[in-house]
């Protein structure tokens, strides 16, 4: 059960009104009124409710000299609930034959309880005897059955006041002493990841089952800076013994941080002509940015317009404090040589690049016996082979990467194929450009063997299913039955056409015997 240490006052109250108090003629009543109240800490807390659970209610009549039994009345179990602004007054009327002598009444509740704590059952009697023409009223509540609690009566009407004091429930509270830290690395949500190993429950018997739920854990920010805390709210206990403790908040506050993402920015290579147009310094991430996040600034390059090599540097490129960013350098190359593209008429492999205009690449398609081929095509194991290029190049003397464009079926445009390529030191290199104007282009160092795969296609079912097949059967067994009436409808007709009709007559007695046997 749970527990709210801001809850002060709670109003229980069970008014049961009965009999007569001045007049005792026979179909007259007077009430009496009896106020329960329930205490918590000798505190009536507010802002929650008590169920009461009724076992029994009997009323007991002295009629004279001979005490008689009275009558058992129904009461179902019954809520008073201070949220609901009830005045929490429930009012009963005696039977009218208790008018005639002393009589009491009892009720016997089984338990009461809140979401603050409950109570062991208890007993309520009250006793109305007749004292020099008035009323008298006495009570007592019994908890566990021995206890005495007096009843006080007073007035024309008379009120019973009981007071009971309920015991509280042990307190569980939350503590991160000696738990892992709550921590995640930066996603630009407010999500936190709780596990068991970030709390523990104190206060609870190590033989009880008992467990933490919650509805939300969320960062009170997003961003590495300002994330200090999180909110776990809608908590609640759970478990086989979770009732016999309760929480004094539905919401705890637990430290946590977030710790920068890390994000590679390597600088592109970039190659160009001298005197022409400087190209747009660019870069690439190992990953993408968080959605809403962007760079400022931009990169800068080792000044110079001489042939040669000059560093790109990072610049004022930079990212927000929630990412830690390591930057790898690229490089500027001033080149004599203009851009130029050569082609192998016989396969259309073409090469780009800053080299010589009287270079040549020669291309021809892998032996498949070939070691080179083998090689390749068992990394290509998982997907259809396209094709296979044994590419050379005249030349060793170019800046920058050549741009090597194999050929693939204009069909396969926009769609990614994958190239693998077996470099002069035996290892393999794995490209995946999007097929374009009939090409998949690659960049590398050097020109050597490739092998360009895409998925293989989905096998194709076989078109006879279960339904055909019982269809093909059917259509078999007519035709044989077809078959059989035409050779017999033909036998029939050629011993009619050749006069043969004694005979006809005598072979189909022939067979009525047989079919009849």
């Amino acid at each position: 059960m749970k527990f709210k240490n801001s809850l002060s006052i709670i109003l229980m109250i069970l008014i049961i009104t009965i009999l007569p108090l001045t007049a005792y003629a026979e179909g007259d009543t007077a009430p009496f009124t009896m106020t329960l109240e329930c205490k918590i800490g000798g505190v009536v807390p507010a802002d929650t409710k008590f169920t009461f659970g009724v076992t029994e209610q009997t009323l007991t009549i002295a009629n004279g000299f001979d005490v008689q039994r009275g009558e058992k009345t129904d009461l179902a179990d019954f809520t008073v609930d201070t949220k609901t602004a009830t005045d929490g007054k429930l009012n009963f009327n005696f039977p009218e034959k208790a008018f005639s002598g002393g009589w009491s009444y009892a009720l016997k509740l089984k338990s009461v309880s809140n979401s603050l704590a409950d109570i062991t059952p208890i007993i309520i009697e009250v006793d109305f005897k007749m004292a020099e023409g008035e009323l008298a009223v006495e009570g007592r509540v019994l908890p566990d059955g021995n206890t005495d609690i007096p009843v006080q009566a007073f007035g024309d009407e008379p009120t019973a006041l009981i007071s009971i004091d309920c015991p509280k429930l042990p307190e569980v509270k939350i503590s991160t002493e000696g738990c892992e830290a709550i921590s995640k690395v930066y996603d630009g949500k407010l999500d936190a990841v709780i596990t068991d190993k970030s709390y523990k429950l104190t206060g609870l018997d190590e033989a009880h089952n008992v467990k933490l739920s919650f509805n939300k854990a969320e960062y009170n920010s997003a961003d590495v800076k300002t994330a200090t805390k999180v909110t776990l709210s809608g908590l609640k206990l759970v478990g086989d013994d979770a009732a016999k403790y309760a929480l004094a908040s539905d919401t705890v506050v637990l430290n946590a941080s977030i710790t920068p993402r890390p994000i590679t920015v390597t600088a592109d290579s970039l190659v160009m002509t001298l005197g022409d147009t400087e190209p747009k310094l660019t870069y690439s991430l190992s990953e993408e940015l968080i959605p809403g996040n962007t760079f400022t600034g931009e990169l800068e390059r080792q000044s110079g317009l001489t042939i040669g090599s000059y560093a790109i540097t990072k610049g004022t490129l930079a990212l927000s404090d929630n990412y830690e960013m390591t930057f790898v350098d690229g490089q500027l190359k001033i080149s004599s040589f203009g851009f130029y593209q050569v082609l192998d008429r016989n396969t259309s492999v073409k090469i780009a690049g800053h080299f010589s205009p009287n270079e040549k690449v020669t291309a021809s398609a892998l032996d498949p016996n070939g070691e080179a081929y083998l090689t390749l095509a068992a990394s290509a194991g998982w997907g259809k082979i396209l094709s296979s290029f044994d590419v050379s190049f005249t030349s060793t003397d170019f800046d920058g990467n050549l741009t090597v464009y194999l050929p693939v079926d204009p069909n396969l445009n926009g769609k990614e194929i994958t190239v693998y390529q077996l470099t002069s030191g035996g290892g393999i290199v794995c490209f995946k450009p999007t097929a374009a104007g009939g090409y998949a282009a690659v960049q590398t160092s050097e020109c050597s063997q490739f092998m360009l795969v895409t998925e293989k296609e989905p096998e194709k079912k076989e078109s006879g299913s279960i339904a055909w097949t019982i269809l093909k059967t059917i259509i078999i067994i007519l035709a044989v039955i077809i078959g059989i009436g035409l050779v017999i409808a033909l036998f029939f007709f050629a011993m009619i056409f050749f006069n043969k009709t004694e005979e006809l007559k005598k072979l189909i007695k022939a067979v009525k015997k047989i079919l009849k046997k």
